[in-house]
């Protein structure tokens, strides 16, 4: 077998005239224009995830007891770093239900400390995110 390696230069140039375009630039200005305002609002999110993640470690971490349906009431909270992708995973409202329901089928309080961290991080932090990316983009192209 033969190895030939071929080095072409069209794939390059394919996207040195994309960037040429002058829509596709001003879409490229804006979202450059977006990241250091998202990363100063999206701090806070992660900030407010890390918080409960530490939080929810020291709370859980000595529950050793079972719900009623058999479940570990700290799955999810045995060390920090699952800790923190269980808070990830609730405040992103991907798979909230199967996070909050071990904790809030043992014990209704533990229901205080998932009210609190999702109010913070759903609807202030990532519709705060939302708005923020909107505002910078329509400001960006309504001139």
């Amino acid at each position: 077998a033969v190895d030939r390696h071929h080095w072409r230069l069209s794939p390059f140039m394919r996207v040195v005239l994309m960037l040429c375009m002058p829509k596709l630039n001003q879409l490229l200005c804006a979202l450059v224009n977006m990241v250091g305002e998202w990363l100063s609002v999206a701090s806070f999110w992660i900030g407010t995830v890390v918080f409960f993640a530490w939080i929810s470690v020291t709370v859980f971490e000595d529950v050793h007891t079972k719900n009623a349906e058999g479940e570990p009431v700290n799955a999810g909270f045995t060390s920090f770093g699952d800790a923190l992708y269980t808070m990830f995973v609730a405040s992103s409202t991907d798979d909230f239900v199967d996070k909050f329901d071990p904790t809030f089928t043992a014990n209704r309080g533990y229901g205080l400390l998932w009210l609190v961290c999702l109010f913070l991080s759903n609807f202030l932090f990532l519709n705060l995110i939302l708005a923020m990316v909107f505002e910078t983009y329509s400001k960006k192209f309504s001139k």
